[in-house]
């Protein structure tokens, strides 16, 4: 797809995924995209405009970046002015939280909470949400390492 095809709110998506480290399909498969992005979009649109903009520089058709642009992202990542924001945007997705500049921290709808990042990273599940199934108990936790 030609970059200047994509949607806001996929470039969103993929910005999401590199910076979170979960897939294009698991940022997708929460449903919250649009709702994030608004989110930001209400509360500080220039700060995720800059850095959607600088974003937009890097190739992820393949789904894979190259070594050049994993170091500017990362240069990306260090400037004064992209750090917060993408910094509360991986929060975002590991909480379901906003705190950018706010006094107070809140979750920002029960789906944010549901689908939070957190959980599966611990392989885990929310708390009131999600549950494993009657049963479950009997079996070893899931490990994500690999033997």
């Amino acid at each position: 797809m030609n970059k200047s095809m994509k949607t806001k709110r996929l470039l969103f998506e993929e910005l999401s995924a590199v910076l979170t480290g979960f897939s294009l399909a698991d940022i997708q498969g929460t449903g919250l995209s649009s709702l994030y992005l608004e989110v930001f979009e209400d509360k500080d649109p220039d700060a995720i405009n800059n850095l959607l903009s600088a974003f937009e520089k890097f190739d992820t058709e393949s789904g894979k970046l190259s070594d050049d642009d994993l170091i500017l992202i990362s240069g990306a990542l260090e400037d004064k002015y992209l750090r917060p924001i993408s910094q509360q945007l991986i929060l975002m997705w590991y909480t379901g939280q906003w705190n950018f500049g706010e006094p107070d921290t809140y979750v920002i709808s029960k789906e944010a909470y549901i689908e939070s990042f957190s959980f599966r990273a611990a392989g885990s599940h929310p708390a009131g949400a999600k549950q494993p199934g009657y049963g479950t108990w009997q079996f070893p936790p899931q490990t994500f390492l690999e033997e």
